[in-house]
């Protein structure tokens, strides 16, 4: 919610790239589903990372709340959980944004501090119900298969169609389903959410 007043501010990316470079980058891999950058600063180096919310909330041990930190409790991390549930069972793509100030990259993405979530809204083309419908239509059964929280892709699927009473797995999920299994199941799942490469192979 702290981030929501930053829409109206008037934020450059050209005017803070200079104010801020980017000296370092650990990319977003698939696997670990995060981006962190390193910038220097006046007051010394800054890391942010923007990424799952699971992941950076792993990486947090303080809380940004009005103009200072605060330790991450059990409870906040409740808190914040519940509300990225909230916002991907609308059918949001949820990002935590955490950042760690005085480190280095080898350090900068452990006991950082939780700056808030995003949610961004990324509403499937229009066409997309309709070619469900013409699948359906010829006896092909669509499935889903994204890195999406569960919570979206379900909220998607069953916005396009292609989730009714069917089940949504995640890549974990996949993990713990030997073949066999996989294979009995398979008819009644729709949507494999927060799936890695290897799980879409």
């Amino acid at each position: 919610r702290q981030l929501e007043t930053l829409g109206g501010v008037g934020l450059i990316p050209v005017e803070l790239n200079t104010q801020e470079p980017r000296v370092g980058e650990i990319p977003f891999t698939s696997e670990r589903r995060r981006m962190t950058t390193l910038h220097t600063t006046s007051a010394g180096a800054i890391a942010y990372s923007k990424g799952a919310a699971d992941d950076v909330l792993a990486s947090c041990t303080q809380l940004f709340k009005s103009d200072r930190e605060i330790p991450l409790t059990d409870d906040c991390r409740q808190r914040v959980s519940d509300v990225e549930r909230q916002m991907a069972g609308a059918g949001l793509r949820v990002l935590a944004i955490a950042r760690k100030s005085n480190t280095s990259l080898e350090d900068a993405e452990r006991e950082m501090t939780l700056l808030g979530l995003v949610g961004m809204m990324d509403p499937p083309r229009a066409e997309a119900k309709a070619a469900v419908h013409v699948c359906a239509q010829a006896g092909i059964r669509p499935v889903m298969i994204t890195g999406d929280h569960p919570l979206t892709a379900g909220a998607i699927a069953r916005e396009i169609g292609i989730l009714s009473n069917e089940r949504v797995v995640t890549g974990r999920d996949l993990d713990a389903i030997d073949d066999e299994n996989l294979r009995r199941d398979v008819a009644e799942i729709a949507v494999y959410a927060r799936v890695s490469p290897a799980d879409k192979l």
